[in-house]
């Protein structure tokens, strides 16, 4: 049978395998696969007429979007989108003024606040970062994913510049990295976290470790630090990650340790 001539539903459920649709919230999911998704729909709509009529109708295929991206392309994105769950990613393009940067950035995502489900925000970039505080800020119930790193700029050295501002209500906040930052011991969320990484810049301190054990749910914690680590009273977990530079003149700066806990009572 020509493919043209299968049934609408199995195109679709051909075009879901290939776009990966059923992946591109998991946080586990590389950002260099999660734009693979978004190149191949473009080469996919430009087969014909027919498949490029298809996803079209089809919002959910559209729901990665590049906040790097030109103003007219995550526009036209989100409008084909719908009320699609969205994920809002970061990853540098050769176009001009990119969205997040624009005027409009943050009023044009907030409207649509309550369908975001991912933001990962890797990029060192100020525009950015005030992106997802103000995406936070208007209300993002139903974020489950926050892969955020922190600007680089003169007012935002201080990590806990973002990490007061993430002390909001994120019910269902399940997975969490936090690169240059990590949150306050007082946000309610923790409790309700099974993943959280945590990358330098990052010293193991008495708020670190409060901020762990309020971390009753996790089910997987990577921790990456400057200095050793003493795993005595972080919270219970099925599997733990601790990898630190290592300080000896005997060691080359950048050498890591990396020591993999299986189960809780590995740990003595």
């Amino acid at each position: 049978m020509a493919f043209n001539r299968l049934p609408t539903e199995m195109v679709f459920t051909i075009f879901e395998i290939v776009l990966a649709l059923d992946r591109i919230h998991d946080p586990e999911l590389p950002l260099e696969e999660i734009d693979q998704h978004r190149k191949s729909l473009f080469n996919i709509r430009n087969v014909s007429t027919a498949w490029n009529t298809l996803l079209l109708s089809s919002p959910r295929v559209w729901c990665a979007i590049n906040v790097s991206s030109s103003q007219w392309l995550v526009q036209e994105v989100l409008d084909r989108a719908r009320q699609t769950p969205l994920c809002l990613y970061s990853r540098w393009v050769r176009t001009g003024t990119p969205f997040y940067r624009s005027r409009d950035s943050g009023s044009t995502l907030s409207d649509r606040g309550d369908q975001i489900r991912t933001i990962r925000f890797q990029e060192e970039a100020t525009y950015i970062y005030m992106l997802a505080m103000l995406l936070i800020r208007e209300g993002t119930p139903n974020l489950r994913t926050l892969d955020l790193t922190k600007a680089i700029a003169w007012h935002l050295t201080d990590a806990e510049s973002v990490s007061e501002q993430l002390d909001l209500a994120l019910p269902n906040l399940r997975y969490l990295t936090g690169k240059g930052w990590h949150p306050l011991s007082g946000a309610s969320w923790l409790q309700n976290l099974k993943s959280l990484t945590l990358t330098p810049p990052l010293s193991f301190t008495p708020k670190v470790m409060a901020m762990l054990s309020a971390c009753s749910s996790l089910l997987q914690l990577s921790i990456h630090v400057d200095d050793c680590v003493d795993v005595e009273g972080l919270p219970c977990i099925d599997s733990r990650t601790f990898t630190w530079r290592s300080k000896s003149p005997n060691m080359r700066s950048k050498l890591f340790y990396n020591f993999a806990f299986q189960t809780v009572a590995t740990v003595v």
